[in-house]
């Protein structure tokens, strides 16, 4: 006697074919999802942090950061982010760099952005866009600053308020070796609040050493495609490797905040890593070690 199928090739290979249909439609699924979905499906994330020191400047202050919107010319992406910027006006903007994916990016960028003005200021980074494909660099800064915005290269602002003061420092493009915290550092007070704007997370280990309370970066795109339980394949950041891909992390005193970006680069592919535009909200917090963050997406 003998079951029904048992050494039957046709069943064999019907089953075959049902796995091998199954791979497909995953696939399809995966492409679409990672083409067509998720890189227009940006995220606003709301972060919030606890952390010692907090100047009363920054306490309940709207700081949006904005990494790597890879700009060429107006669409979705760039209606978004002037959309939200308009419907919540933020108190400090954070540009970590990799704005635009060409020079022919640049007059859109700064019709996007050239209208926000925070009460607290518009603070840029170069990223390794802006360094390898504007050939006007004194012209391109000369138009950032005409806007009110910082542009630090290796230096610091002290920023005042309420009787107290605090410090945002940027160090140039670390992606092209160019970032020079000691120099970005060089004259802040010893143990006076600083915040380290960065295109890369790179900086962050020496940051660490040097006493930095917040850093904040972009350029990784979170890797553009996670590997559930995994993490990205891959992160252009050789000094630290996938140390630091996407959201928050703490080491000794310091905190780093890496963003996702808006863009990507070289295919428009993200996967279970969709951009997003962030805004941080910081509280004080009396003593000890710092609370874990608080992250949610925020309604648009």
């Amino acid at each position: 006697m003998s079951l029904i199928g048992e050494g039957d090739p046709r069943g064999v290979g019907d089953r075959v074919s049902l796995v091998l249909a199954a791979l497909i439609v995953l696939f399809l699924s995966l492409v679409f999802r990672g083409f067509l979905v998720e890189p227009w499906r940006i995220e606003r994330t709301v972060i919030e942090l606890e952390l010692p020191r907090l100047p009363a400047p920054l306490k309940e202050a709207r700081i949006v950061i904005l990494s790597d919107l890879h700009t060429q010319s107006w669409g979705y992406r760039e209606l978004f982010i002037a959309d939200q910027l308009r419907r919540h006006p933020p108190d400090l903007l954070l540009l970590s760099g990799d704005l635009i994916s060409n020079s022919g990016g640049v007059n859109t960028v700064l019709e996007v952005l050239g209208s926000v003005h925070p009460r607290m200021g518009v603070f840029f980074v170069r990223g390794n866009n802006e360094v390898e494909e504007i050939a006007d660099q004194q012209g391109f800064i000369e138009r950032l600053t005409k806007l009110g915005w910082t542009i630090l290269m290796n230096e610091h602002r002290k920023i005042e308020g309420a009787g107290e003061e605090f410090y945002i420092a940027g160090v140039d493009d670390p992606n092209n070796d160019l970032d020079r915290l000691d120099k970005a550092l060089e004259g802040i007070p010893s143990g006076a609040f600083t915040v380290l704007l960065a295109h890369t997370p790179e900086p962050f280990p020496e940051a660490v050493q040097a006493g930095v309370n917040l850093v904040v970066s972009g350029h990784t795109h979170g890797g553009q495609v996670q590997v559930p339980v995994l993490g990205p394949p891959w992160v252009d950041t050789p000094r630290t490797g996938r140390m630091y891909t996407s959201g928050v992390y703490r080491e000794e005193g310091s905190t780093l905040i890496v963003s996702r970006g808006v863009g990507w680069s070289i295919l428009p592919l993200r996967l279970f890593c969709s951009p997003q535009l962030i805004e941080l909200r910081l509280r004080a917090t009396s003593c000890g070690p710092t609370r874990g963050p608080l992250s949610r997406d925020g309604p648009s």
